[in-house]
């Protein structure tokens, strides 16, 4: 078998990892290839081989599996935003469960994979919208990239993107375009638009971002002004300035163009303010089942709380909401979020942090105060490697640890300041299985047990797979 060869075969299961789907040559090896369905029997082209595996392109469909169904956006296979459209709901969710019980299998404990929690028809979920910008040859081309590629697609919309948001995008850039704002040209690393994020909160309201290469953006006020004038949810809208030639969205400045600098969201009972280019999990329901687990797992934690990872602190303060933790402590990489975090746990305990220590504060930041007794509050911007040990050692062994890593999970020394934690409940929140795999390896030969593992269809549509997890230590 030669890259260019034609062959058919039977397309069996979604693959983690890219989206593919796997199915058996002739002479035995696994071929993976884009856009089949399970059960589909199809032509297809071999693209690349190697000595256990090859891949391949479609040709044709022979005949549809029972699992196919027809993919309702238009750009669908071209555009690489979503991967799984072509395979119904059901079918999608199965793999995802099948996928981490296979991935922890080696580790004996794939009997702890608990059923898929999700909502929805898979659709219109997103509440956070980010889109690049390219110079075109009219002005502003905004969509988003093919599959491993920096092409960018022409999309006229995006049908997992919340209506209202895409409804801002497109006004957004429309002004932009009116006011000759230009695009980012990333071979020449000139031009002015780079990205555009819009997000969406669980209260309605809407923030607006632009990206932009250089601090110099002279109609960005007056864009801030007209925006909220057309779009009266609009609570707030900014400037982001990335200079660096990167495929990270964010730089490390922001400054308000408009409005405020932050949005109100909510999550169960909590009312919080998350800023503008802060962090927040995109599938707003899906969210609101983790920190019910969350919630519910450390609903008998006595002791202090550690929260890694923080964000605006939505995990932390709602374990902390409903146990009878002696303390509550964040570190997040992010100066504005743990701003947030700190703003966040003041509106929730009359006693919180001494940053941020009155209720009244919290008010006048656009955050309802609760009147909930006091628990001690303590939010630390940095590496979690570099501020874990330090505070362990001041503050001791807290009776809970929750960690919510970036995909590429727990680095090996803070993997390790963990572990020698030794606290007596680790709940970790992972949006990728197989480094969430990896760290577990360590934890179950530092005594730990995995109680369960709940896969959550945070990203419909999409091969990524979120989960979270429950470990206790034994005694």
């Amino acid at each position: 078998m030669t890259p260019g060869d034609e062959i058919e075969l039977d397309a069996e299961a979604l693959a983690y990892g890219g989206g593919d789907t796997t199915g058996h040559a002739p002479d035995g090896r696994v071929v993976f290839t884009p856009l089949l369905a399970p059960g589909d029997h199809a032509k297809v082209r071999i693209t690349e081989v190697r000595a256990t595996f090859a891949r391949a392109h479609p040709v044709e469909l022979v005949r549809p599996g029972p699992d196919r169904v027809r993919p309702p956006c238009e750009v669908f296979g071209v555009c690489g935003g979503c991967q799984w459209q072509h395979v119904s709901l059901g079918a999608q969710r199965d793999a995802k469960v099948r996928i981490l019980r296979h991935l922890l299998e080696p580790l004996g404990v794939a009997g702890a994979v608990a059923p898929l929690r999700g909502t929805g028809n898979g659709y219109h979920y997103r509440n956070r919208l980010i889109l690049p910008v390219r110079a075109g040859r009219n002005g502003l081309r905004a969509g988003f990239f093919r599959a491993d590629s920096h092409d960018l697609v022409d999309v006229p919309t995006c049908l997992v993107q919340s209506p209202q948001l895409w409804d801002a995008a497109v006004t957004a850039l429309g002004l932009a375009m009116q006011a000759g704002v230009t695009g980012y040209n990333e071979r020449l690393d000139k031009g002015c638009l780079r990205h555009l994020l819009v997000r969406e909160t669980a209260t309605g309201e809407l923030g607006v971002v632009y990206v932009t290469g250089t601090p110099a953006f002279a109609a960005g006020e007056a864009l801030a002004r007209e925006l909220m004038r057309r779009k009266p949810r609009i609570a707030g809208v900014a400037q982001n300035v990335n200079p660096g030639r990167t495929n990270v969205v964010l730089g490390p400045e922001t400054r308000v163009l408009g409005g405020r600098g932050w949005l109100r969201e909510r999550v169960g009972a909590l009312e919080l303010r998350a800023s503008l280019p802060a962090f927040f999990q995109a599938n707003h329901a899906v969210m609101e089942i983790m920190a019910g687990l969350v919630g519910e797992w450390t609903g008998g934690v006595t002791g202090g709380l550690l929260d890694l990872y923080t964000g605006v602190g939505v995990l932390g303060l709602t374990a902390a909401a409903g146990c009878r933790a002696s303390w509550l402590a964040g570190i997040e990489e992010s100066a504005a979020a743990v701003e947030d975090a700190r703003v966040n746990a003041a509106a929730l305990y009359a006693a919180a942090t001494p940053v941020v220590s009155e209720p009244a504060v919290a008010a006048a930041e656009g955050v309802r105060a609760a009147a909930v007794p006091g628990v001690p509050s303590e939010w630390h911007a940095g590496g979690v490697e570099a501020i874990l040990p330090g505070l362990a050692a001041r503050l001791g062994a807290p009776g809970c640890v929750i960690a919510d890593p970036p995909r590429k999970g727990l680095s090996p020394e803070a993997l390790a300041a963990v572990i020698a934690l030794r606290s007596p409940l680790f709940v970790y929140i992972s949006c990728d299985p197989a480094t969430f795999a990896r760290d577990l390896k360590g934890l179950l030969a530092a005594g730990y047990r995995l109680e369960t593992a709940v896969p959550l269809d945070m990203f419909p549509q999409t091969w990524h797979i979120e989960l979270a997890a429950r470990l206790t230590m034994n005694e």
